[in-house]
């Protein structure tokens, strides 16, 4: 069912991979050889378009890494930032073979279990991974203040510069406050014009959707 699915789509979309849809679909780049774990906010358009190279992006080689419990994709080790994690979980994508080049596996972090590539990971290289999908956008919707209070909860932002929040005589409270209801502005937006993602258009000086 689920390959037929895949397949109707494909036909539909002139688009030539299963593989892009299902580890275990074949994929003339070669099997799964590494995973990339990503904010839930942003994984309906990495689905969509792949993984811009506006940054590092890290990617993970472990015997298991569709396992549950594989610790790169629950978070950690620089790609928690800001806070788009919600309910602990992140999404997971597979990276398969053909994206990487032989230089992309040296000087591998971690045991040999991490790394990166300073360049973006086209779209026909990787696919979800079953074990961490992520979260249908109108779940998102329909859930909307579950969801932003989920996300300011675990906001990097809030958590490192304030740590526990400060209390209400404080001279920082203010300030705490006027931040906490920035940020749940900013999260209800980015829900509300989901699948978009914001990013930081240097060139303009300014926050911008794509």
């Amino acid at each position: 069912m689920m390959f037929e699915k895949a397949w109707r789509f494909l036909k539909a979309s002139r688009q030539t991979e299963l593989g892009e849809y299902h580890p275990d679909f074949p994929s003339s780049y070669g099997p799964v050889v590494a995973s990339h774990g990503t904010p839930q906010l942003g994984a309906h358009k990495i689905n969509e378009m792949g993984i811009d190279g506006r940054n590092k992006n890290y990617f993970y080689t472990e015997n298991n890494i569709q396992a549950p419990e594989n610790p790169w994709l629950k978070g950690g080790y620089w790609e928690t930032g800001g806070g788009g994690n919600v309910e602990g979980n992140r999404a997971g994508f597979g990276i398969r073979e053909g994206f990487f080049q032989p230089n992309d596996m040296k000087d591998l972090t971690h045991d040999g279990r991490a790394g990166a590539v300073s360049r973006p990971i086209p779209r026909q290289f990787i696919t979800p991974l079953p074990t961490h999908p992520f979260i249908p956008i109108q779940q998102f919707k329909e859930n909307k203040q579950k969801y932003v209070d989920d996300l300011v909860a675990n906001d990097a932002f809030l958590t490192e510069y304030y740590g526990n929040p400060p209390k209400e005589d404080s001279e920082e409270y203010p300030r705490y406050q006027e931040n906490l209801n920035n940020q749940r502005q900013m999260y209800a937006e980015m829900i509300d014009k989901l699948p978009l993602m914001s990013f930081y258009d240097e060139e303009k000086n300014e926050w911008g959707w794509r």
